[in-house]
């Protein structure tokens, strides 16, 4: 059977959701049920600008921002599906996840034990093969291609035992497409009751799917997250499962809160007295700091080239023993006015040193995978300023030191 209509059905409503989402002063009920205002106000903390995640459902935690949804799949069970986190969200989201912020969320209100998050993904990052080489990949917008029919009834299987009474986490790239198919498929593998989802403001799938289970649940589900389900392939991926079909899939994981250890790759665990912070330590760039450093000691030192010299190091007294061009001479006919434009100059070159290091901490991150490369420069507002600071303080601590080179090296004060 064609799941053309029903992939048609569903890409028409998401189009009404869209269309009530985009009004930025929501009035009505419906515009108001599918609001993202908040979300679209935090633009450097989303991954992608057509991914945001609806004010209603979303996880927040200490009122930070966080792309990502509590989920009903309908079922008697719930989840939260989530944008990877990006370099400046890293934090909030292990924040979210140790203050178990989408337990506590009006629409779940759960007594939780620890979290599972589990993390799908291709099998290849900026081209290097990742570690479960039997086990082929789900690319983005795509289906796993494959035998791993095994790994999927084992991942599903054994997420459906070690996660009861947990948050279960998943999430891709954007959170929508591989994150929505695993659920969708979890949930009609495992159902923990019979399909009752809430009332939508579209009303109810019309005939003749009011029996298909796959469209009801996908459609549900989108009435937590937008979008889940991204594609029509990942829509048949989840017919031809419920059709015993083979099924390619494969998945990478990392378990928070629970001893147990799936027979998938573990990236790394955090026990719930673990710190909460983010696990990524950012690599020093040895390579690309040295190539900066060097860059501004050279204009350091060639700007000392052109000072008039001082009796301090026993050369010309002043620059007439010394011609320069004429278009120097109304910076230089004054030894106050020439070290006033150079220090000037120094403060420039202090502030120069400054945004290197403002953007130290962005630069010295080695990012392999592709999307985190596109997103690298995405920053918080707490964290941009942060780093201002930082760069006053190094220009502040700079200028005294650079005055004191160019009175020794400079002109004469008398």
């Amino acid at each position: 059977m064609s799941v053309q209509p029903a992939w048609d059905l569903l890409v028409q409503r998401e189009r009404h959701r869209v269309a009530y989402s985009a009004t930025k002063r929501p009035k009505t009920s419906a515009e108001k049920f599918y609001s993202v205002v908040e979300s679209a106000s935090n633009r450097e903390c989303n991954r992608y600008s057509n991914i945001l995640a609806y004010d209603r459902t979303a996880v927040t935690v200490n009122e930070d921002y966080l792309n990502a949804n509590v989920v009903k799949d309908g079922y008697g069970r719930w989840w939260i599906a989530s944008q990877a986190p990006l370099p400046n969200t890293f934090e909030t989201f292990f924040d979210a996840i140790h203050h178990k912020a989408a337990s506590k969320h009006p629409l779940i209100q759960a007594e939780t034990d620890g979290a599972i998050i589990i993390q799908l993904t291709g099998d290849r990052e900026a081209g290097a093969r990742k570690a479960d080489p039997y086990l082929n990949g789900w690319p983005d917008f795509g289906v796993p291609k494959g035998d791993g029919v095994e790994a999927l009834r084992r991942l599903v299987l054994e997420i459906g035992e070690v996660g009861k009474g947990k948050e279960v986490w998943v999430h891709c790239s954007a959170g929508v497409g591989r994150s929505g198919a695993f659920i969708a498929l979890s949930s009609l593998m495992l159902p923990r009751g019979t399909h009752g989802g809430q009332t939508s403001p579209l009303g109810p799938l019309p005939a003749p799917f009011t029996d298909d289970k796959v469209a009801q649940t996908i459609d549900g589900m989108r009435e937590w997250r937008g979008a889940l389900v991204q594609t029509m392939e990942q829509l048949d991926l989840t017919k031809l499962y419920l059709l015993h079909q083979n099924l390619i899939f494969n998945s990478t994981f990392l378990a928070h809160g629970s001893r147990s250890v799936l027979h998938l790759r573990a990236k790394f665990v955090l026990p719930p007295s673990a710190s909460h912070h983010s696990p990524i330590m950012p690599a020093f760039n040895t390579k690309q700091y040295l190539t900066h450093a060097t860059y501004h000691q050279c204009l350091l030192f060639a700007s000392f080239v052109f000072l008039p010299r001082s009796s301090k190091v026993g050369t010309q007294r002043t620059s007439a023993d010394r011609p320069e061009h004429p278009f120097l001479t109304p910076i230089t006919y004054s030894p106050i006015r020439t070290m006033a434009w150079y220090l000037i100059g120094a403060g420039v070159c202090a502030m120069l040193w400054g945004q290197h290091l403002r953007t130290w901490s962005e630069g010295g991150v080695r990012i392999k995978d592709r999307d985190e490369r596109v997103k690298r420069t995405a920053t918080g507002v707490r964290l941009k300023i942060q780093r201002l600071k930082d760069a006053g303080i190094a220009t502040l601590i700079s200028i005294p030191c650079l005055f004191v080179l160019l009175y020794i090296l400079g002109a004469p004060w008398k």
